[in-house]
């Protein structure tokens, strides 16, 4: 059977009980701010707060349980932005936005010194809004919103160099920069001037389709980049309330779709699950109007949306403001930073930090039940889920009979074999190890296991975390 009819069958034949999915977890009520994470140790969160008294930078080395906070180093500093170096954690960079310029921490965060030298005060460095670290090349990037100049460091921040200016003909603001680290191709959003590429380490840059991003003066505002796992496909959101998508990199673009029905500005966030990157999510900034702010998902690839705000409070929707957005690299779960409008509440009330699980979101199954099998057959939740290196899968059978128990991927594509045999009544194990067929590694993210019985047939999730 050709793996889309399979797939296919497999929906016909089987009703998916989906439990109650996952709320959102307050983690912190008292401020808000940047959100970076350890990008080996998922329990490393660090925030830098932009609610006084709690300038400086928090630590978390629990998930967010406890915390601390650091003050030498910071001083003055309202962070629009924390960047970690993925070789070494250890490191760790925060860049301000109006009059304030970079530090830099080398000792996960205790203290930090100034890593703007080469920043030149007198028009520009100030106002470092975009931000990048080059982790295979080790080449910071830092743009200048108010005067527009991107600068380059090859000392991990000890000095800088102005290499794209308005004397070198630079057309736009920078407000956000992101890496392609295969190619090292630099991305810029800007406030009105589409989107921007630099192929040659941030010396020359063009504008990406201008039709469709709007690369000229008073286009479209890109707050966001997000790139798909082992693919070329990347999505662009806008502060317009729109989500833009390629799929070569960014040379040519389309509208994914138009989420201003939903909400004013998405500018809180963007990110895609690297466990199923059909599920993109977006933070979004409300207004007091007919606009949402908040959190929006799609289980889609950016065609459809939804609102997610369960477990938030039970304000207004319209007066939602996610102001940053991120998660760890292998996705177990996203961190916002939250700020609500409301004025009669107190100040704890109003900045929050949550956490939602993304692998609750997206293995939220109860017992699969098929409409034509007898209750006598039973297959369990796999043990554990998630898992890396091996899950075990039990099952019970009424009867000596014809078993085969197989796992396939979301498209319905054949994955591996686990048993094909006769049993006897009772109940029996198998376990799968991540590999396919073929004897090669599975990538992360969820697949199905099936067992089949003559024409009776039971299906259940399972995540596989690399």
């Amino acid at each position: 059977m050709k793996p889309l009819i399979l797939f296919l069958f497999l929906l016909i034949n089987f009703t998916m009980i989906f439990a109650q999915q996952p709320a959102w977890e307050l983690v912190r009520s008292d401020f808000w701010g940047e959100i970076a994470i350890d990008p080996i140790n998922p329990d490393i969160i660090y925030v830098s707060p932009h609610t006084p008294p709690a300038f400086g930078l928090y630590k978390s080395t629990d998930g967010g349980k406890t915390w601390v906070q650091y003050l030498t180093g910071y001083e003055g500093l309202g962070s629009v932005g924390i960047v970690i170096d993925p070789k070494n954690p250890q490191q760790l960079w925060l860049y301000g936005g109006e009059f304030t310029g970079i530090v830099r921490s080398e000792n996960g965060g205790m203290t930090a010194v100034r890593a703007d030298t080469g920043i030149y005060y007198d028009h520009h460095g100030y106002s470092v809004s975009a931000f990048a670290y080059d982790s295979k090349r080790r080449i910071l990037y830092a743009g200048d919103l108010s005067a527009g100049g991107i600068y380059r460091s090859f000392s991990r921040g000890r000095r800088w160099q102005l290499v794209y200016g308005y004397d070198f003909g630079l057309r736009f603001n920078p407000i956000f920069f992101f890496v392609e680290q295969d190619s090292g191709w630099i991305y810029s959003g800007t406030a009105g001037h589409g989107l921007w590429r630099s192929k040659d380490l941030g010396v020359t840059w063009a504008p990406l389709d201008p039709k469709v991003l709007g690369g000229q003066p008073l286009g479209e505002p890109i707050s966001f980049i997000a790139k798909v796992p082992n693919s070329h496909t990347l999505y662009a959101t806008s502060k317009n309330g729109r989500v833009f998508k390629s799929y070569d990199l960014g040379e040519n673009w389309n509208l994914a779709s138009d989420a201003t029905t939903d909400s004013s500005e998405l500018s809180g966030g963007l990110l895609v699950s690297s466990l199923d990157t059909n599920y993109v999510f977006v933070g979004a900034r409300g207004q007091f109007s007919a606009f949402y702010g908040g959190f929006i998902m799609s289980k889609n690839g950016g065609k459809s949306w939804m609102r997610y705000h369960s477990g938030f409070p039970q304000y207004d929707l319209r007066q939602y403001q996610v102001w940053a957005m991120t998660q760890p690299t292998d996705s177990r779960y996203i961190l916002a930073s939250m700020h609500f409008l409301i004025r009669d509440v107190s100040n704890a009330d109003r900045y929050r930090i949550y956490k939602l699980s993304q692998i609750e979101l997206l293995t939220s199954v109860k017992d699969n039940t098929s409409v034509s099998v007898t209750a006598s057959y039973v297959l369990k939740p796999n043990y554990p889920n998630p898992f890396n290196a091996q899950t075990k899968i039990e099952f019970t059978v009424p009867q000596k009979d014809l078993i085969a128990i197989d796992v396939y991927n979301l498209n319905g594509k054949h994955v591996a074999n686990l048993f094909n045999g006769q049993t006897n009544a009772g109940n029996h194990s198998v376990f799968w190890n991540g590999k396919n067929s073929k004897g090669g590694d599975s990538a992360s993210g969820i697949y199905l296991y099936r067992l089949k019985a003559g024409k009776q047939f039971l299906i259940r999730k399972m995540l596989l975390i690399r």
